[in-house]
């Protein structure tokens, strides 16, 4: 074989000491060239076929009477010969013996490829697993962290809105002892600004209590108390409560319960405000005479349900967001109407909190589905 350096090396051999291999080298390195053009040329030789070369240096040096020599090739990487020969005089090489030969050199050749293949592929494996065991180092790393500064943002969330009760709930109160009347009669004008400042006491105090639900849900401080409970007497109490407000806007409520997916495991209260914020929401962006339907079907272990409207639709790169906190869709109906952008978000993790999931598929001007899964009793 030839090494590094371009020097012909033993690689193997049988019959031969290291002294015959040092006069062998020293003979193949003086005709180098004769022995490269074989190897460039992928030519056989032997004593039946021809040889370039006085047969008797290679049967002096060699110490054979016949020989064969057959390039070893491989593709890429080192190449060389195989040097078969036999020091029997009453040996004779055939046709079929340099046939043999030819075919063991090309297989050695190709092995040293496969060798060389499986090298450059466990290489590869060793690093694709050594880059691959450092991206999860670091993955893991920044999902710590990530952890860390979620819980610091809930905690902080927590405790803000917890500060936040005592100063509004003394404004609450002050503003309606004086709409009572108990310190006095007022003028009209201090009466409405009064009432304002009731109303809008009332609306932060619902987002500082949405705030303080989803931080306690996050947690883990809020445990679901699920039961086996009706999916349908659920539905229909939450469409009688907001049955007023559908019938302000001619509105049809319709219902479409699958008994197969009838009987949930679930929290009443918290599932009534997941009800709620979603059919309030399809009612607040469905336009007069419109139709909302709230429906269920088995899903494996789960009961889905779906929320559909034909109100305005939301374009496909708010579908996503529209379940994180404090996001609001960019439309002309959300800058008429009111809201903190937490009623989705609370949903989501009521629903995750449950064992399910939610999602919303809508089109713009074609309305929105918005559905979620529950386990089933």
């Amino acid at each position: 074989m030839l090494g590094e350096d371009s020097r012909f090396q033993n690689r193997l051999n049988i019959g031969y000491s290291n002294e015959d291999l040092i006069t062998i080298q020293s003979f193949f390195e003086t005709h180098r060239e004769l022995y490269l053009s074989l190897i460039r040329e992928e030519k056989t030789v032997s004593t039946i076929s021809g040889f370039p070369f006085p047969k008797d240096q290679i049967n002096r040096i060699l110490k054979v009477f016949a020989f064969i020599i057959s390039p070893v090739t491989p593709r890429e990487g080192k190449k060389g010969f195989l040097f078969v020969g036999t020091e029997n005089t009453d040996t004779v090489i055939t046709e079929g013996d340099e046939e043999l030969i030819i075919i063991l050199a090309a297989q050695l050749g190709q092995a040293l490829e496969n060798a060389r293949l499986f090298e450059k592929t466990w290489r590869a494996q060793q690093e694709l697993e050594r880059k691959v065991e450092e991206r999860t180092h670091e993955l893991k790393r920044v999902l710590e962290e990530v952890n860390i500064i979620s819980k610091r943002k809930t905690d902080f969330i927590s405790s803000v809105s917890h500060e936040l009760r005592t100063p509004l709930t003394s404004i609450k109160g002050y503003a309606a002892i004086l709409l009572a009347g108990k310190l006095g009669s007022i003028p009209q004008e201090v009466k409405e600004r009064l009432e304002k400042i009731n109303r809008h006491s009332d609306e932060l105090a619902h987002m500082v209590n949405d705030l303080l639900d989803i931080s306690r849900i996050e947690s883990g401080r809020v445990t679901m108390k699920q039961e086996p409970l009706d999916l349908r007497e659920i539905v229909e109490n939450t469409v009688d409560l907001l049955s007023v407000q559908a019938k302000e806007k001619h509105i049809e409520l319709s219902c479409a319960i699958d008994p197969a997916a009838q009987r949930i495991l679930t929290d009443r209260n918290q599932i009534e405000r997941v009800f709620i914020n979603l059919i309030g929401n399809a009612l607040k962006f469905t336009p007069p005479d419109g139709l909302i339907t709230i429906s269920s079907h088995p899903a494996e272990k789960f009961a889905q349900v779906d929320i559909t409207d034909n109100g305005c639709g939301i374009p496909p790169e708010a579908q996503e967001a529209i379940f994180e906190e404090f996001y609001r869709v960019d439309n002309p109906i959300n800058e008429e109407v009111k809201g903190t952008g937490l009623g989705l978000a609370l949903v989501r993790h009521i629903v995750e909190a449950h064992g399910g999931k939610i999602w919303v598929k809508s089109k713009i001007g074609s309305g929105s589905t918005f559905s979620f899964t529950l386990p089933l009793a």
